[in-house]
Parts: C-alpha cells; sequence; structure tokens
C-alpha cells in the first residue's frame, strides 16, 4: 500500500550534506552506493543529529518509491522504498505514478 505521511523534513544545501558527513563519518544520502534521487536534499528530523543552521520543514513521506520520474522538490530513496517532498503536488504525483507501476507488476 501506497502512503502519503506529514513528516517533519531537515532541507540542506550540498555544503551542509558534505559537512554533516564528514563530521559523523555518515553518508546521509547513499542509495546503494549512488546519490539519492531529486533535486533537493530532505530527510526526516528523527534521522538527523542535530546541527547548528538546520532548517525544518513541513513536508510529506511517500511510501513505495522506485524511480526518479523527474519530480521537483523531493529527494528519493529507491533502496529504502521512500521518497520525501515538500510539495504536495509531487507527493501525489509520485504516489499516481507508483499506483501505475505496481499495477503494471500484477
Amino acid at each position: 500500500m501506497i502512503e502519503i505521511t506529514c513528516t517533519q523534513l531537515v532541507s540542506m544545501t550540498e555544503e551542509q550534506v558534505l559537512r554533516y558527513n564528514k563530521q559523523n563519518n555518515v553518508h546521509l544520502f547513499d542509495d546503494n552506493g549512488d546519490v539519492a534521487d531529486g533535486d533537493m536534499y530532505l530527510l526526516p528530523v528523527d534521522e538527523i543529529i542535530p546541527f547548528e543552521g538546520m532548517e525544518t520543514v513541513q513536508g510529506f513521506s511517500i511510501s513505495a518509491y522506485t524511480e526518479n520520474a523527474n519530480y521537483a522538490e523531493f529527494t528519493g530513496f529507491s533502496s529504502r522504498g521512500v521518497a520525501y517532498t515538500i510539495s504536495r503536488d509531487t507527493a501525489n504525483a509520485i504516489a499516481a505514478d507508483e499506483y501505475v507501476l505496481a499495477d503494471l507488476d500484477s
């Protein structure tokens, strides 16, 4: 089942991601050895150790994410099966596409 959930997200710049990864010895946006899909760096607040300059935004989590389709304002992890976005329209588009893909697999 595909779900869209309201989620408090951290929005990061590329510079913040690089600094965070180095300071915490992690790779936040790793997606099976590649970078996550999307044009933003978004993660749920509970997955981030708070840092100076951290910006939180209200957004959406979409379960059952499988592939990039040129969405806007999102981060997608096919390895985790989840995408995050700050746009309700993008959340609805991802969910609709995933329903179609699920139907094709049936």
